[in-house]
């Protein structure tokens, strides 16, 4: 996603993974690590999961400090489900 904030360019980079793992988290960094070499501007960088285990989100913090972490969760839902269409 990209955007403006303070009239500064920014863009907003995040992958979504039901549980992640070392490796997920590897291959994201690396993945950022290219995409900062191609967009100017500031970059937030984001995983999402339902769950992380304790160990991997040690290894995030310790490792990622600039990957933000979420569980998917306890993101607000903006929408409701529509039942009339499940049949």
């Amino acid at each position: 996603m990209e955007g403006t904030k303070d009239g500064e360019k920014i863009f907003v980079i995040g992958e979504c993974k039901a549980q992640p793992g070392k490796k997920d988290a590897d291959k994201f960094h690396a993945l950022g690590e290219r995409v900062k070499n191609v967009l100017t501007g500031q970059i937030f960088f984001f995983l999402s999961g339902y769950s992380f285990d304790p160990v991997i989100e040690t290894y995030i913090r310790e490792n990622y400090p600039n990957i933000e972490m979420f569980k998917s969760y306890e993101f607000e839902l903006k929408y409701k489900r529509d039942t009339k269409l499940e049949r």
